[in-house]
């Protein structure tokens, strides 16, 4: 039997109303009027997780392997992973000097993690410390077509420091 994979997404819109005795609060955005969610069918994987190595799929025997976003407008290509079927990103929200399976110790708030196709090409996220995007692309493509870096929040101009970054890469 193969091993296989979900996941979740949830999104809430909120907008800012000024109360009566001048208290700002938060509700959910009038425009929407809604939580938007989804979660996926399960992902049957070809891989099972017995077999992952860290350095191509982010985790092995329960440990994470973090790689590092170079400071700089060029990013740094993904593992090799043929076929891939789900790709998971995440912003450590910490200073990354090279890919090790030890997560850095120096706190980095201010640089955000972009994720693009191709060395400098079109971004897909540009993340805050803490947030994580996954694509879900059922084997269609490898995940050494995906780049990350350290920049600022324009994406463009390159961050002050490398980041971590955690994955999990699967297939």
């Amino acid at each position: 039997m193969a091993d296989k994979v979900t996941y979740a997404i949830r999104l809430t819109p909120y907008e800012e109303a000024t109360t009566d005795v001048d208290l700002n609060t938060y509700i959910i955005a009038t425009e929407v009027q809604e939580t938007l969610g989804c979660t996926s069918q399960a992902i049957d994987l070809a891989t099972n997780f017995g077999s992952m190595t860290n350095t191509t799929h982010g985790f092995a025997s329960g440990a994470a392997y973090y790689l590092s976003a170079p400071a700089a407008t060029g990013g740094v290509v993904l593992p090799t992973l043929a076929a891939c079927d789900v790709l998971y990103l995440e912003n450590t929200g910490f200073q990354q000097s090279s890919a090790s399976g030890t997560k850095g110790t120096t706190v980095n708030v201010t640089d955000y993690l972009t994720v693009e196709v191709g060395d400098n090409g079109t971004k897909l996220a540009i993340l805050k410390a803490g947030e994580g995007i996954i694509l879900p692309m059922r084997g269609t493509t490898n995940a050494n077509v995906f780049y990350i870096s350290s920049t600022a929040v324009n994406g463009v101009s390159a961050g002050g420091n490398t980041l971590g970054c955690k994955f999990l890469s699967l297939t």
